[in-house]
């Protein structure tokens, strides 16, 4: 019965796709509309993941691709990932001319093949193959190239887009998830507007999701993630099974019994490491012994990857990590956990999507769509996110990495979906204190005190590890200046994570000179340049991340024998999306005070309000290049 399923699905896909597969590689079958600003058209697409059994499954992949330049010749690329649970066969690649003729067909042999190991591995049976076209073909070419992976385990089923990226269009895609009604299978489409089929046959089912005819979109500017915008479609399956660890991913409950499950025949840590955690947190408070415990982590650990078998999931026994040094995030922040509970704290393993474009957490769709671990600690004034693979966070900080986003705790009761630190718009500010002295030549010598506050000081943090030759270099390329010599720095942490960063520098002919007049624009360090492009047509809300603010105040010893030429009348800008300010002064000793504040919001507008955002980074853009002039006095 299952394999007339199989025919009939199929047989179905065929009679769907037929019309669009005749004649199918000459470039002049391309409707033009699909050609328009595209570097490549993705003329099929077809997608196909069969669920065999609890622990087997089956993925068939197949493209045709035009390639119409050189912009877009990486979407003939093939490659693939694949280990020892994962077989890749069947690999076929071929070419075509424009006129659509066969001009080369791939030989097995010619298909790369390397592992496919980390640096910041220690175990990782991965390995890729790849073929990457020769440049001697001309544009525009045709490349379909399929292949066929085999899993022998049932845990993640591959999620479709229907677009690939920017400026390709694509003319016809198409994905089929097939699975036996007792394992089960779930989906969620994100904003797909094309067609579907459903087939059920005794003890199977069958879906299709197809889409033609996708022109090709730029990502507009301030728009989120390209994953968040295009048509694809997420699933997971119900029951699954990994190397002999059976779950139920139909609910979070069941998802995260399985989490559990991995970690409960570990070894813990020694009894002479938990005396000598009790001896260091002796008399200290709550959050006093979880900073001592996460500083002697940091100390006595380092970041290695483990991602073999199911050891990409398990952590490996904290008294393996108290005797190596070593671990993966799961390992270390499982190895952490063990070191609070020698001290009679509680925490929580908590799974999390990391990264600048995190996978939301649906409560009604359980999939394991996670990349890394942390650790939560509560407390009952707070709750403490533990980034355990670094050596140089400081304690509590998360960041962009893994800062202001949903993440699951795995508890004893059940897995709780709770929201890790955020950082404030007030608390992510840049302090610029600049003295700054001009000779009558255009010449400067400037004393620069900045304080990186929150999102901003993660960063800079990291330098003030570094070496102080590297501490130079990353020093000298934030400074916004076309020349200059710098003479001298300090890096301090001045507050818990907040870092100072004192510069000297010199910078000749920072000022132009015309006659007897001396010109320049006072906002010396943090020019604001950046101008989203003009869109009159903007289709996406506009989504800003992260808030901020900076507040510049520079003091400008001007040579005696210069003045001021004119009073520069104070700016106020005051917008939905921030505000910005600036006034210059003459002060009673000769010198002029510059002072600049500029606060960015975080959040989702309306796309209606492009323009007017548009026209806000315009005017500020306009201030911070706008110039004051010095005369010589008479």
């Amino acid at each position: 019965m299952k394999n007339i399923l199989i025919t009939l699905v199929i047989v179905s896909i065929s009679t769907w796709t037929v019309a669009q597969t005749q004649d199918y590689y000459s470039v002049a079958k391309i409707p033009d509309s699909l050609q328009q600003d595209a570097h490549a058209v993705v003329r099929l697409k077809h997608g196909a993941f069969e669920i065999l059994d609890i622990d087997q499954a089956k993925y068939t992949f197949k493209t045709v691709v035009t390639i119409l330049d050189e912009k877009g010749k990486e979407e003939g690329y093939f490659y693939e990932y694949y280990d020892k649970l994962m077989r890749l066969e069947q690999i076929k690649y071929k070419v075509y001319d424009k006129n659509g003729k066969l001009i080369k067909k791939v030989k097995p042999s010619e298909i790369n093949d390397r592992s496919a190991i980390s640096g910041y591995s220690l175990y990782e049976d991965n390995r890729i193959k790849w073929y990457m076209l020769p440049e001697n073909y001309e544009y525009p070419y045709t490349v379909e190239y399929s292949y066929t992976l085999n899993f022998k385990f049932l845990y993640f089923i591959p999620n479709w887009f229907f677009n690939t990226s920017e400026s390709v269009s694509t003319q016809y895609s198409s994905y089929t998830l097939t699975y036996p009604n007792d394992v089960g299978a779930r989906y969620k489409e994100h904003n797909f507007n094309g067609e579907k089929r459903e087939t059920k046959q005794d003890d199977r089912t069958s879906i299709t999701w197809r889409v033609t005819g996708i022109k090709c979109q730029k990502l507009e500017p301030y728009a989120g993630a390209w994953k968040d915008i295009m048509p694809r479609i997420d699933a997971a399956p119900a029951k699954f099974s990994f190397e002999g660890y059976t779950g139920d991913m139909s609910t979070w409950k069941g998802f995260g019994d399985w989490i559990n499950s991995l970690s409960t025949d570990l070894e813990p840590i020694s009894e002479p490491l938990k005396q000598k955690l009790t001896q260091l947190t002796q008399g200290k408070s709550k959050v006093e012994k979880i900073r001592i415990i996460y500083e002697y982590l940091q100390e006595n650990s380092r970041y290695v990857s483990i991602q073999l078998g199911i050891g990409g999931f398990k952590p490996f026994d904290p008294a393996v990590v108290e005797r190596t040094g070593y671990g993966d995030c799961k390992a270390l922040s499982y190895f952490t956990k063990a070191m609070l509970e020698a001290v009679n704290i509680p925490s929580y393993y908590t799974l999390i999507s990391a990264g600048p474009n995190p996978n939301t957490i649906d409560k009604k769709f359980p999939i394991s769509n996670f990349n890394h671990v942390i650790l939560c600690v509560p407390t009952q004034q707070d709750t403490i996110f533990l980034e355990c693979t670094s050596q140089t966070n400081y304690f509590g900080y998360l960041g962009m990495f893994t800062g202001d986003r949903q993440v699951l705790l795995i508890h004893p009761d059940g897995p709780k979906i709770i929201n890790t630190t955020s950082y404030p718009e007030k608390q992510n500010l840049i302090e610029r204190h600049l003295h700054v002295q001009i000779d009558e030549h255009g010449n400067a010598i400037i004393h620069q005190n900045e304080i990186y506050n929150g999102l901003f000081s993660g960063d800079w943090y990291q330098v003030y590890h570094m070496p102080k030759e590297d501490q130079q270099k990353e020093v000298k390329q934030s400074i916004n200046l076309a020349t200059f010599e710098l003479e001298d720095f300090q890096l301090n942490v001045v507050q818990h994570g907040n870092i100072e960063l004192k510069t000297n520098i010199k910078a000749n002919k920072l000022l132009s000179k015309a006659g007897n007049r001396l010109f320049f624009a006072p906002n010396i360090l943090n020019k604001n340049t950046f101008i989203p492009e003009q869109n009159s047509e903007r289709q996406n809300d506009i989504v800003i991340k992260y808030g901020y603010q900076h507040l510049d105040t520079i003091l400008l010893q001007i040579p005696p024998s210069y003045e001021l030429e004119a009073a520069f009348e104070p700016l106020n800008l005051s917008s939905e999306f921030g505000e910005y300010a600036i006034k210059i002064e003459a002060q009673p000793d000769g010198k002029i005070r510059y002072v600049r504040h500029f606060y960015e919001k975080k959040g989702t507008f309306d796309a209606g309000k492009y323009q007017e955002f548009l026209n806000f980074h315009k005017k500020i853009a306009r201030a911070d290049q706008k110039k004051i002039a010095l005369i010589l006095k008479e």
